[in-house]
């Protein structure tokens, strides 16, 4: 982990044993995968959730990023992770606001964003927007750039993930680090 707001503990749910038989989250998966990244990227199967992961059970994640093929890696975890309850908008050309409000109709419970997304837009940016529009859902920065970690703390983001689709694991498990020392 990065960087985390330290606050009290929250308790997380026990997951339920995981069924390999979820053919509606499998074809959101695949749906997803295929509309963001392309058909070359569907799945087989779904990945098996990750133990000591209960935290994020049926939280609403919002992934912001202008890199699909980060994407690739984080899409059939997330949605298992979250029983299907993560959302995920590939930027381009949407402007901050756009962004912001794309979070606030979500209603998710958090926000997971890139620092440097495409046209010069930082996530630190968005993150702003959306506290003063009072998303009252945690925000947490999702990066390569070590310079995030700053950034998005200056702007009163609750952490800071490693974006390393290469062991999506670890950044899940940074993630659930950050909310289970949230309020």
């Amino acid at each position: 982990m990065i960087y985390q707001e330290q606050n009290d503990a929250i308790q997380g749910e026990e997951f339920p044993e995981h069924s390999k038989g979820n053919t509606s989250l499998f074809d959101e998966a695949n749906n997803m995968l295929t509309r963001i990244c392309g058909p070359e990227f569907a799945i087989k199967s779904l990945p098996v959730p990750l133990a000591g992961t209960e935290a994020l059970r049926d939280k609403r994640i919002f992934m912001g990023d202008d890199q699909a093929t980060y994407f690739s890696s984080f899409i059939p975890s997330l949605l298992v992770e979250t029983d299907g309850k993560a959302k995920f908008v590939l930027h381009k050309d949407q402007t901050v606001k756009e962004l912001a409000d794309s979070i606030i109709e979500s209603e998710s419970d958090i926000a997971l964003l890139d620092l440097n997304m495409a046209n010069g837009i930082s996530g630190t940016d968005v993150a702003r927007m959306v506290k003063e529009k009072g998303f009252s859902g945690k925000i947490i920065g999702f990066s390569s750039d070590m310079r995030a970690v700053n950034a998005f703390k200056q702007v009163g983001a609750n952490g800071v993930v490693r974006k390393d689709s290469n062991n999506q694991e670890a950044t899940i498990r940074e993630i659930v680090q950050i909310i289970t020392k949230l309020k």
